[in-house]
């Protein structure tokens, strides 16, 4: 029995960038953006075919079923978790965090994909509710402001001082 593998996963991902980018994903266009030989990518997408996850033909080139879709789909939806988490929440560089992301998307569980991203989700609310609660300094450092939110079924005190901003609580709400 074939395994959709991780190398058949990144074709996937190319060919659904293809089509929306184009139209359509020739042979020749994905052998161009995966830096192989066209044979290669003749032989992938045969598999690919066997797996229900592609359709080819010569004339029209090569196109997702659903099934291909829905897992091109969520590699991308992974790859951009992992990017963003890496760049946004790290700090790493875009051209570090791109490979990166790209061997992490076929390796880490669902659930820690799910989690990264629930971290993310939580840091983003937070920083809007601070934004919102203490409005913004203009320019001033030193003025102290505080304020009291609820995120995530708890009550949050939040205080900038003299330049730094501090959490304190996080007593569930009742």
């Amino acid at each position: 029995m074939i395994t959709v593998t991780h190398a058949m996963e990144n074709y996937l991902k190319v060919i659904y960038e293809l089509i929306q980018r184009n139209g359509m994903a020739r042979v020749t266009d994905i052998a161009d953006r995966m830096h192989v030989a066209k044979a290669t990518v003749s032989q992938t997408t045969d598999k690919l075919v066997a797996l229900g996850c592609v359709k080819k033909e010569k004339s029209k080139g090569v196109w997702l079923t659903e099934l291909g879709k829905e897992k091109a789909e969520s590699v991308q939806e992974t790859f951009h978790i992992l990017d963003c988490f890496l760049t946004e929440i790290l700090g790493v560089p875009k051209d570090i965090s791109r490979k990166d992301a790209c061997l992490m998307e076929h390796i880490l569980n669902q659930q820690t994909i799910a989690k990264i991203n629930n971290y993310m989700m939580r840091k983003i609310a937070l920083n809007i509710l601070i934004y919102k609660v203490l409005g913004k300094s203009k320019g001033r450092m030193g003025s102290s402001k505080s304020g009291v939110a609820i995120l995530s079924g708890r009550f949050w005190t939040i205080r900038f001082t003299a330049g730094r901003l501090r959490l304190e609580g996080g007593q569930e709400k009742k």
